[in-house]
């Protein structure tokens, strides 16, 4: 039976249609950041990532417009990727009465850095994402949308990492504090500052401690 006669959403081999819908999408990204990490901006097209994800481009073009689409949610999802990341590393650190909340707090926003540049930085295809994402209009958008969203969440989880300043970490703040930290992986990514992974780790919780536990004004 054709794929088309199961668009009313039937179970088809154990999956719906919107189901598989959402397995080829996931198949297209998967190979989208293979040829871009492998072929840079200028070799990523259409014909390429078919012939990745093995689909034809009939089936791209039922998840993307075109490239500039995949490309954005590429960016997107390595994005969100580096969110629940991030969140998984600060949630990891429980509470300890007995320890001074300044300790406890360094060991969260330590575990947030490091779990959100690990994901990074161990998967030279994601890596590509960040260093080549400012380069690309769709891409450099969805990053910055991203980076706002970010920025959001720390304010968010004041409360949870630095209960003593919970509400005085202002929006502002937060936004340059992510949008140094997304520049400084950059720059450590392409080369253009040399920085171990622990000393990347250690700069950035030293700033984010000194700032969390200096605000006093909500901006």
């Amino acid at each position: 039976m054709s794929e088309s006669a199961h668009a009313d959403g039937r179970s088809y081999g154990g999956r719906t249609a919107a189901e598989r819908r959402a397995e080829r999408r996931a198949a297209l990204i998967e190979a989208g950041l293979d040829v871009l990490a492998e072929q840079g901006l200028t070799g990523i097209g259409v014909r390429a990532v078919c012939h990745r994800s093995e689909l034809t481009a009939r089936y791209f073009y039922e998840s993307f417009p075109g490239i500039d689409d995949l490309l954005e949610a590429i960016s997107a999802q390595v994005g969100a990727e580096v969110a629940a990341a991030g969140l998984a590393g600060l949630r990891s650190v429980p509470d300890t009465p007995d320890r001074p909340e300044r300790e406890v707090l360094a060991d969260r926003v330590r575990a947030c850095n490091a779990a959100a540049f690990d994901l990074v930085l161990d998967d030279p295809r994601k890596a590509t994402v960040v260093a080549l994402g400012a380069g690309h209009a769709r891409m450099a958008a969805a990053r910055q949308r991203l980076l706002l969203d970010y920025a959001d969440l720390v304010v968010s989880q004041a409360a949870v990492v630095a209960p003593a300043t919970a509400g005085r970490l202002g929006r502002a703040t937060a936004i340059l504090l992510v949008g140094g930290a997304v520049e400084l992986v950059t720059a450590v990514l392409t080369g253009a500052v040399e920085l171990s992974r622990d000393d990347l780790v250690d700069h950035t919780t030293e700033i984010f401690l000194t700032v969390l536990g200096g605000a006093d004004h909500d901006r």
